[in-house]
């Protein structure tokens, strides 16, 4: 990966079945059906925020579809976005295809409000454990 790149995904070469992240899970929005695409859950990683993200969808009522994204089906996407711990939901601006070609995707409303209330019930969730002075003290 280039110093610019945030995530590299896995990629089944014969079908381009997307997995998920080195370190993330992934999800598309298909702009018709206005449904979330991820990965099938027994075949990721299935971390915490994943699980966030899914009750996100549930409550905002954004329909989650178990299957693979499909890199084929690119055109038809809306956006999407991978999470992890480290990033919780983060919108992918731009996607570079095997073939070195560039895909771009645009602020996606959706994405942005799974973003928003994903972030809203992980600082819900948070417990302080020192403060900053605390922190801060020799």
């Amino acid at each position: 990966m280039d110093k610019d790149t945030n995530e590299s995904l896995l990629m089944d070469e014969k079908t381009q079945n997307l997995y998920e992240g080195l370190s993330s899970n992934l999800y598309v929005l298909h702009k018709d059906q206005r449904t979330i695409l991820t990965a099938p859950l027994d075949s990721v990683l299935q971390g915490t925020i994943l699980k966030v993200v899914l009750n996100t969808c549930n409550e905002e009522n954004i329909p989650v579809d178990f299957t693979f994204p499909n890199l084929k089906q690119i055109d038809e996407w809306e956006g999407a976005f991978i999470s992890s711990t480290s990033r919780l939901v983060l919108p992918i601006e731009k996607w570079v295809l095997p073939d070195g070609s560039v895909k771009e995707f645009p602020e996606s409303p959706t994405i942005e409000l799974i973003r928003r209330e994903v972030l809203k019930e992980c600082q819900r969730r948070v417990e302080r454990l020192l403060t900053t002075e605390e922190l801060l003290m020799p």
